[in-house]
């Protein structure tokens, strides 16, 4: 996993590369995003609500970043659900 600071350059890099080509700088943004998600997730896992002040001023970023904390939250609330492990098998009413 990159850091901040690279997915941050990357993401800036991706903005230049529009000049260039579309498709390619497309691509860039689209992965430092996904690098932001599962920096938020790794985040979360560790406990780190504060999000980097890398990410703070692109929204993609800072909401690709959330997105991952709010998915870390709900992978812990699941892994604490008794009905999430239900020997049964049964769905559990909450998390489906």
């Amino acid at each position: 996993m990159r850091r901040p600071l690279d997915i941050r350059a990357a993401f800036a890099l991706s903005k230049s590369m529009r000049l260039v080509d579309v498709d390619a700088a497309n691509d860039m943004a689209m992965d430092a995003i996904d690098e932001a998600y599962q920096e938020g997730i790794a985040d979360g896992h560790r406990g780190n609500d504060a999000i980097s002040l890398l990410f703070t001023d692109e929204p993609a970023l800072r909401r690709a970043w959330q997105e991952g904390q709010d998915f870390a939250a709900e992978l812990a609330e699941m892994a604490a659900c008794p009905g999430c492990h239900d020997d049964a098998g049964r769905p559990c009413v909450r998390h489906g």
